[in-house]
């Protein structure tokens, strides 16, 4: 797969914008992830912010090495969040507070958002 300015794969591409398929996965993403956050509150916040910020590394390792952006990536986080709410219980990640949790999640998209804005048009 090309890497080239412009160039877009199956599943990558240099665009930084999300077309309309994007758009749809996204919107799904977050609706299931704002449901569980109603839901069950903390006891969903602090996996799933673990689980966005795994995400988040994925998807900058991505950009790293394809010199592209992985499509669909509010789906990757979801399943990262998915993982991380699979494994084994993490007390230590709900005694964070919450405003630290907001915080760390806010850093980590912004900082994936600043590294994909370098790389894609």
């Amino acid at each position: 797969m090309s890497a080239r300015r412009g160039s877009a794969g199956r599943w990558t591409t240099r665009r930084f914008g999300l077309d309309s398929s994007e758009w749809i996965t996204s919107a799904a993403a977050a609706c299931v992830s704002t449901s569980a956050y109603l839901r069950y509150g903390r006891e969903y916040l602090a996996p799933g912010v673990a689980g966005d910020l795994i995400g988040f590394g994925v998807l900058a390792q991505v950009l790293r090495t394809r010199d592209a952006r992985l499509r669909h990536e509010a789906v990757l986080c979801l399943g990262c969040i998915g993982a991380v709410l699979a494994g084994a219980r993490h007390p230590g990640l709900r005694r964070v507070p919450e405003a630290a949790l907001w915080g760390a999640f806010a850093a980590g998209l912004t900082a994936y958002l600043h590294a994909r804005r370098r790389i894609c048009q």
